[in-house]
């Protein structure tokens, strides 16, 4: 079994909607992402959902918001559920760690409104309780 990691540097396209799995602590970011391409004098997007667990997932609720640049280390996973009959699927970007990106606002601030800083994953629960598949049902976003 292969394990794909992600590394880029990615825009908020909406601001972060942030859930506690039911019966704990645990905060979960669910995440929307643009990352943009530029070559010669064309220029590509691509979209992606990103979700990000615990701590960081509160830092990112607390300090980010739709347009905020961020820098992220993840995992690609698979996710797969069926509707109306038919299997559907998506990616989604596991973040393990973040950093905040961007450059400085008036008045010498952060575009973040941070100072910076990265945020690993400190694995303070199992891989069971991760709502990896099917996120907006375990979690009714």
């Amino acid at each position: 079994m292969g394990l794909l990691k992600v590394h880029g540097i990615a825009r908020l396209t909406r601001n972060p909607e942030i859930r506690y799995i039911p019966g704990k602590d645990t905060a979960v970011a669910k995440l929307g992402l643009v990352c943009s391409e530029k070559y010669k004098d064309q220029e590509s997007s691509a979209f992606y959902e990103a979700v990000c667990f615990g701590k960081p997932a509160e830092i990112i609720g607390q300090y980010m918001k739709k347009g905020s640049q961020m820098y992220i280390n993840g995992k690609l996973k698979l996710e797969q559920w069926e509707q109306e009959g038919q299997k559907r699927s998506k990616h989604v970007i596991i973040i393990e760690s973040f950093e905040f990106a961007g450059g400085k606002k008036e008045g010498g601030k952060q575009d973040n409104e941070s100072d910076g800083g990265e945020y690993k994953f400190s694995g303070d629960f199992s891989e069971d309780d991760i709502p990896f598949m099917r996120f907006d049902e375990r979690l009714a976003w």
